[in-house]
């Protein structure tokens, strides 16, 4: 019988709260404050359910992929953040910025997901 391990359940648990959050409040109400809102918890869930598949992953070739996957939802929180603060105070000159903000996340991404500068292997621990 295999070791029951709770702690990769909390990621997923956060994960799909963050999902159900974000979707009902920008489904409530469509507003670009709460598209931005929608965005911030799906970015953070992304990172959240990866880490729970990477977690219970056997396979290395997988749990790499994932973790490809995950790091896109990393590099942009901050950046959906930035986004989600600036409508939230209505700070409109910050308005230009958010829009090279998401281009400079992806532009970090991109290469950051087919080099090892974010993550370097896989290695499994008696958490996960």
């Amino acid at each position: 019988m295999p070791n029951l391990n709770i702690f990769p359940l909390l990621y997923l648990s956060c994960g799909i709260y963050l999902l159900v959050l974000g979707s009902a409040i920008y489904l409530r109400n469509k507003t670009n404050l709460n598209f931005s809102f929608f965005l911030l918890t799906f970015s953070v869930a992304i990172w959240q359910i990866c880490t729970y598949f990477i977690m219970i992953s056997r396979d290395y070739s997988v749990a790499e992929i994932l973790i490809k996957i995950a790091c896109m939802g990393v590099t942009l929180i901050p950046t959906t953040m930035f986004d989600f603060v600036s409508k939230f105070l209505e700070i409109k000159r910050l308005k230009k910025y958010v829009f090279w903000a998401y281009f400079v996340a992806i532009f970090i991404y991109i290469p950051l997901c087919f080099t090892n500068l974010f993550y370097d292997g896989v290695r499994q621990f008696p958490w996960g």
